[in-house]
C-alpha cells in the first residue's frame, strides 16, 4: 500500500538561475618592453632631456627593427632598434573579468542547463617611460662617411632617405619619448562570448545505477580574443 501512494506522487521539478562574477585586480609594476615608432622624429622635437612637442600619431609598424646611430659616437654604429626602444616604463594591466549566468531545470531523472558567459580584460596603460641616456637617431650614414648622421625617414627596407638638413651633415635629429607608439608594447583590451547547453539523466535500479551527460559549448571572440571554436563533451558511468 506504501509503495503505491508513493508511486503517485507526481514529479516534482526545479527551476534554477545561477550567476557568478569574478574579478582579478593585477598591481601595477616596472617592467622592461620595447616599442616601435608612432611617428618619424621631427627638427621641432626636442633632445631627450626635455619636454617633447607633440607630433602627428602615425604607427609605423616594426620599426623596432631599424638601426640607431648616436650622435657624436662613431659613424656606423647601427645599433638594433631593439637595444634602443626596449624602455623601463610602469605598467597598469587594470583587470581580468569573468561573468558566466545561465538556467538550469532539474527532475527526478534528468537534469538540463543553458549557460551564458562573458571573459575580459582592460588594456594596459604605460606610463613614466625611462628617458634615454643619449641622443638617438635612425642610422643613415654611408660607409665612407666620418661624421654620424641622421637618417628620419629611412625604413627596414630602405636606409639612409634622410631630410636635406641630415644630408648635409648640419642636424641630427634624435628620437624621445613622444616619438614611441605606446600602444605596441601593450596589452591590448580582449572581450570573449562563450554560449553552453548541457543536459543529463540518471538512473537508479534495484541492483545496476548509471548516469549519462552531453554538452555543448560555442566560444565567439569580440575583441583580440582567440579564434573561434566551439566544441562538446560526452560522459557516461555505471555503478553496481
Amino acid at each position: 500500500m506504501l509503495n503505491k501512494e508513493c508511486d503517485n506522487i507526481p514529479n516534482v521539478y526545479d527551476y534554477c538561475f545561477f550567476l557568478n562574477f569574478e574579478a582579478i585586480f593585477l598591481v601595477r609594476k616596472w617592467h622592461c618592453r620595447t616599442f616601435d615608432l608612432k611617428c618619424r622624429p621631427v627638427s621641432e622635437n626636442c633632445p631627450c632631456n626635455r619636454t617633447c612637442a607633440p607630433c602627428e600619431y602615425k604607427r609605423l609598424p616594426w620599426s623596432r627593427y631599424l638601426l640607431f646611430n648616436s650622435k657624436n659616437g662613431v659613424p656606423n654604429q647601427n645599433i638594433p632598434g631593439v637595444n634602443i626602444l626596449t624602455r623601463r616604463v610602469k605598467v597598469r594591466p587594470y583587470g581580468i573579468y569573468d561573468f558566466s549566468c545561465g538556467f538550469r531545470l532539474k527532475g527526478e531523472k534528468f537534469e538540463a542547463e543553458i549557460g551564458y558567459g562573458i571573459w575580459g580584460h582592460a588594456a594596459e596603460r604605460i606610463e613614466c617611460i625611462e628617458k634615454f641616456a643619449k641622443q638617438w637617431g635612425i642610422a643613415g650614414n654611408d660607409p665612407g662617411d666620418t661624421v654620424v648622421k641622421s637618417a628620419s625617414r629611412s625604413s627596414i627596407c630602405q636606409r639612409g632617405y634622410a631630410s636635406p638638413e641630415e644630408e648635409a651633415g648640419d642636424e641630427f635629429i634624435a628620437i624621445c619619448a613622444s616619438d614611441l607608439d605606446l600602444d605596441s608594447g601593450a596589452s591590448q583590451g580582449a572581450l570573449n562570448h562563450i554560449i553552453s547547453i548541457a543536459g543529463g539523466f540518471d538512473h537508479k535500479g534495484k541492483c545496476v545505477d548509471a548516469f549519462f551527460g552531453l554538452g555543448f559549448y560555442f566560444d565567439v571572440p569580440q575583441k583580440n580574443s582567440a579564434l573561434q571554436t566551439w566544441g562538446a563533451w560526452l560522459k557516461f558511468g555505471s555503478s553496481f
